[in-house]
């Protein structure tokens, strides 16, 4: 996600280059229009017959070519910043869809760890408590043959001419 965000920023700051790039071509476009129109649109035919002299002909052709090259150039790099500002858009918004994936995915991973330590803590807890009811059980287990170890140590220590016999189920009856 942190190298999403950064590629992102990084792509955001080269949108803001091309706007301004397509900012600055457009203002080139505006103040050729505006000259257009302060000055007039003069044909270049109209240009070239108002020659006086080859010389001034040649000239003209000259100033003719460079004006529309220049025109022409102003166009085409107002096409390309607008191309290359599309292009920059369309990356951020790219970027974008992966960060909000990425997050999404982030989001759901932390549900399912959340999800899976609730369950292994319920399962903690479960165990612990049948651990307790054993050991509960074991103890009264212990108890209870700690009392019938006690009860036959004592009816072995009774003398055997008092009244008392011993039965175990081992030996039989005496």
């Amino acid at each position: 996600v942190g190298v999403a965000r950064a590629d992102l920023k990084t792509a955001v700051k080269h949108l803001d280059q091309a706007k301004r790039t397509l900012s600055n071509r457009r203002d080139e476009v505006s103040e050729r229009l505006v000259a257009l129109y302060q000055e007039g649109d003069l044909q270049a035919l109209e240009v070239l017959l108002q020659s006086t002299s080859f010389s001034d002909f040649s000239n003209r052709m000259y100033l003719v070519n460079e004006v529309v090259s220049h025109d022409a150039e102003i166009l085409d790099d107002l096409e390309a910043a607008r191309t290359r500002a599309d292009a920059h858009r369309e990356a951020v918004e790219d970027r974008k869809e992966t960060l909000e994936a990425l997050q999404s995915q982030e989001e759901y991973t932390r549900a399912v760890t959340l999800d899976v330590r609730q369950d292994t803590q319920q399962e903690k807890d479960q165990v612990l408590r049948a651990r307790r009811n054993w050991e509960r059980a074991l103890a009264e287990l212990e108890a209870d043959s700690n009392a019938i170890a006690s009860m036959l140590r004592r009816l072995q220590h009774r003398s055997p001419g008092r009244g008392g016999t011993v039965v175990t189920p081992w030996k039989g009856g005496l």
